[in-house]
């Protein structure tokens, strides 16, 4: 179904250097119905028609100065040729998990450090070059058994073992110190650390942004809501424990699916699941372009790509894999229109490529 030709209202957050599309604004239809003060109304929409309408087809650049500078300057060329925003109402809203929705409370280094150190009390190195090895030897394990172990056959956790391993290995603990140990540490560190609240915490904005789109949802004219996330059978465990698994419909991970994102099959996944038919009709949010913005394009999705300013450098792109940058998790909101009205905007970013040639 052919989408209207229908501007979104689109935010950032403020930057060193941002581009901000001025576009001719429309009421949208797809703004939750309330009557909160803390919503888009309304007379909201049309206040922004009326300066929308008089900055129709210009491109406007603004150059923020370094933290408290207080000169703006301000340029005005002809706006490049944009793909259609995200128009209709979303029936599924999905999330990336890591770095999106949730972090690392401490680096992995230090857990690994500390669980040793617990153990046999011995000297160890800093835990930076603990975080160093793990680095290197999940990268090399990610490369030679993609998927948790999908691709051999073998479960998450024998899979977890050998990078635990591995990685005492590489920082030069003895194996006669490792082997009796063995079992007692990765039992802790897999079942444990990193599956609870020691080894991971929520973004800063998570709580805020789901508690939002979970009253829209409950007014009955909101979406469904998802995680799908290149994670292990743990995540449900892990976002319970991190108290947000109950705001979501679906949670889909990697492992269970035997595919990782950018894989389109993923994404079919959750539709099929949730018995939505309208790929155009599913934003899929995430900090990763490979595998969260790409993978979202190329299933018929719209993309929500999070990532912190200043936006340069940003990935090249084509009409194919149209996507929309917002600062932090936070911004996601106004792009459906649960911001604050009265609140100042500086910028709005939906890129197609034209502008610019984990762990």
């Amino acid at each position: 179904m052919a989408k209207p030709q229908q501007p979104l209202r689109l935010r950032a957050a403020m930057v060193a250097a941002v581009a901000v599309v001025l576009l001719p604004m429309q009421a949208v239809a797809f703004m939750p119905q309330t009557t909160s003060a803390a919503r888009w109304t309304t007379s909201s929409t049309a206040r922004w028609a009326e300066k929308k309408a008089a900055d129709a087809e210009q491109v406007q650049e603004i150059e923020l100065g370094s933290a408290g500078a207080s000169e703006i300057m301000l340029t005005s060329e002809p706006a490049g040729v944009l793909p259609p925003p995200i128009t209709q109402k979303p029936q599924l809203i999905t999330f990336d998990a890591t770095g999106t929705l949730i972090q690392l409370a401490e680096p992995v280094g230090m857990h690994y450090r500390q669980v040793l150190m617990k153990h046999t009390g011995i000297r160890l190195p800093r835990p930076d070059i603990f975080t160093d090895a793990f680095k290197e030897v999940y990268d090399a394990k990610c490369q030679a058994s993609p998927c948790f172990g999908c691709s051999d056959s073998i479960s998450a956790q024998d899979w977890w073992a050998s990078v635990v391993r591995d990685t005492y290995t590489k920082v030069g603990v003895p194996s006669d110190i490792i082997d009796p140990l063995f079992p007692l540490l990765f039992d802790e560190l897999y079942h444990e650390v990193f599956t609870g609240t020691d080894g991971w915490e929520l973004n800063a904005d998570t709580m805020m942004v789901l508690d939002k789109l979970k009253e829209w949802q409950e007014t009955g004219d909101g979406p469904r809501l998802g995680v799908i996330s290149n994670f292990d059978e743990r995540l449900p465990k892990l976002l319970e424990a991190l108290g947000i698994a109950d705001y979501f419909d679906i949670i889909i991970t990697s492992k269970e699916c035997g595919m990782e994102k950018p894989c389109r099959q993923i994404f079919d996944i959750a539709l099929t699941r949730l018995g939505i038919y309208e790929r155009d009709a599913a934003v899929h949010v995430g900090n990763d372009y490979d595998t969260d913005v790409k993978g979202a394009t190329a299933a018929g999705w719209n993309a929500l790509y999070v990532k912190e300013p200043a936006y340069t450098n940003l990935p090249a792109q084509t009409t194919d894999t149209p996507f929309t940058v917002v600062g932090d998790l936070g911004k996601v909101l106004d792009v459906f229109g649960l911001e604050d009205p009265e609140q100042v905007i500086i910028t709005t970013i939906h890129r197609t490529g034209n502008e610019h040639a984990r762990w």
